[in-house]
Order: structure tokens, then C-alpha cells, then sequence
């Protein structure tokens, strides 16, 4: 009988030796999900003798993220600006530079007033627009979070659902802005930005991403140029509209807007440092 640090030990070697990145971390993440636990929880019983009951599951967990299923798939969640969402192969894997996107607007949001049209394009799990309903919920305003997958819509259903956000969003299929008038005082997206010949170069657990939620065309930027196209005349008067893009997707990404009508046109950096986010606004003088 194996105790949990025995357990620990064994199931990280058994994921470093398949190249999982971060193989302790995730060995701590599965036995906690399936002890039901916190990963801190893990330290205070390392002498505690697991039966076969509970190492049996586990050892299919770790069979699968040893061929590199997500890691995210196999607990069923992730963590997203604070909030709990469900996972899973529905929709793409929420990265953390989309929570950033997030996170710099909610800590700097625009001027929106009650009544005002919020849209998320390509919503796929609704962890943006769903997390800035949440963080806005007192503000009056109309949430529509667009995809053009079903299924990835029925997953932001439910996460909409498990955040008590129902009767605070309008989920619509669409490509792009096609189905959904504007005007809207805020777009926001993060669109597949990745270009078509790169796909085979992700990593295995990425691929497992929708291919619709990573393939951006030749160059990755054909659905961000769609949309600011869409967003000349989606967009209203003084509107703003924010975008993630992929690492040197920027210079391209703010030429588009440059052709107008926008202007306080900016890129922003991640963390890393990367020029990830750009933004724009619709010259307030412009009819609507």
C-alpha cells in the first residue's frame, strides 16, 4: 500500500519520463482532484496509505496525461479570473494571457454606462465575457457572447449557469458579428491567431484544442482582420474594441486599424513582456 508522498513521487517520475511539462504540479493537481483536496491539503497527509480504490482511478489519470491529454480535460476545470469554469474538449483551453486580457479590464475598465452592448466573439468556453458579467454585474449592461461552434456555446451555457449569469447574457451563434447588429460600446476577442502552417508545431496537449479554435489562416490573422472590418461600422460612436494576438502579430494587427475609423490605437504587453492585447477606439465625431 502506497502513501500519498510514495504516490507523489512515483506518478511524477512516470510523467517527466513522457515529457509532461511540469510533471509534479500536475501529479499534485490530479491526486488532490481525486482525494478531494487542496494541493496544500497534500502536504499535511504525505504519510497517509492510499487503498486501491483511490489509486485506481488515479492511475488512469495519470495513463492519460501521460499521452498527453489536458490537463485541464481530466479535472473537468479550470481556474479563470477567480471564478471556477467547466473544461473540456468543447472549446479551447483558457490561456493565461487571456485572463490578463481580463484582468486589465476589469482593473481598467471602459466608460460604459447602463444599457450599453458588450459582445464576445468567439466566446468558445465564456471565460471572458462571462468573468467581466460577473465582475459588472451591478453595471446594467447587455452581455452577448457570440461563437460559431453549438457545442462550444452549450459549454459557455453551462458555465453561465454555474456562475448565476443566465439571465444576464445572451448566447448567439454567429460567425464573427454576421448574425449579431451592433452597435456596441465594447468588442472584446481572442480569436485563433495561430497561422495555418504551425498547427503541427504546438504542443500535443494544445492540438487537442478544437482545430476552429487555433487555425487563424496564413498568415493568423484572417478572423482579426474580419472583425475589424466588421467593427468599423459595429462599433459605436467612441466605442472601444480590445483584442489578444499572437506573439509579433502586433505592428500588423494596429495597421489594420489605422486605415480608420479609430483612433487611440494601442498594443500592450503580457507579462512576458510579448505585445499580446491591442486596442482601439471608434472616433467618437463618427455617426453611428
Amino acid at each position: 500500500m502506497k502513501t500519498v508522498l510514495e504516490t507523489l513521487q512515483g506518478g511524477t517520475e512516470y510523467l517527466e519520463k513522457r515529457g509532461v511539462p511540469e510533471a509534479r504540479l500536475n501529479m499534485q493537481l490530479m491526486l488532490a482532484h481525486q482525494l478531494g483536496c487542496s494541493k496544500l491539503d497534500l502536504y499535511l497527509q504525505f504519510d497517509r496509505p492510499l487503498g486501491e480504490t483511490e489509486l485506481q482511478p488515479l492511475r488512469d489519470l495519470l495513463r492519460r496525461r501521460g499521452s498527453r491529454e489536458p490537463l485541464q480535460h481530466l479535472l473537468g476545470e479550470v481556474e479563470f479570473a477567480g471564478h471556477t469554469f467547466k473544461c473540456d474538449t468543447r472549446a479551447l483551453i483558457p490561456r493565461p494571457e487571456t485572463e490578463e486580457l481580463v484582468d486589465q479590464l476589469i482593473r481598467n475598465p471602459p466608460p460604459l454606462v447602463p444599457g450599453d452592448r458588450v459582445v464576445d466573439v468567439g466566446t468558445g468556453s465564456g471565460v471572458i465575457g462571462l468573468s467581466l458579467a460577473k465582475s459588472w454585474r451591478d453595471h446594467n449592461l447587455e452581455f452577448n457572447l457570440v461563437d460559431l461552434e453549438p457545442a462550444a456555446l452549450e459549454l459557455a451555457r453551462e458555465n453561465a449557469e454555474n456562475l448565476g449569469l443566465s439571465e444576464n447574457v445572451s448566447l448567439i451563434r454567429s460567425s464573427l458579428l454576421d448574425a449579431v447588429p451592433g452597435p456596441f460600446q465594447l468588442i472584446v476577442a481572442n480569436l485563433p491567431y495561430i497561422a495555418s502552417g504551425e498547427l503541427e508545431t504546438l504542443s500535443p496537449e494544445v492540438r487537442r484544442d478544437p482545430q476552429t479554435a487555433l487555425d487563424g489562416g496564413p498568415d493568423g490573422l484572417e478572423l482579426i482582420a474580419k472583425l475589424i472590418e466588421q467593427a468599423r461600422t459595429a462599433l459605436a460612436a467612441g466605442g472601444r474594441i480590445f483584442l489578444e494576438i499572437g506573439a509579433g502579430q502586433a505592428e500588423k494587427t494596429l495597421s489594420l486599424f489605422r486605415s480608420g475609423p479609430f483612433e487611440n490605437i494601442a498594443a500592450h504587453r503580457d507579462l512576458a513582456g510579448i505585445e499580446r492585447f491591442v486596442s482601439a477606439q471608434r472616433i467618437p465625431t463618427v455617426e453611428s
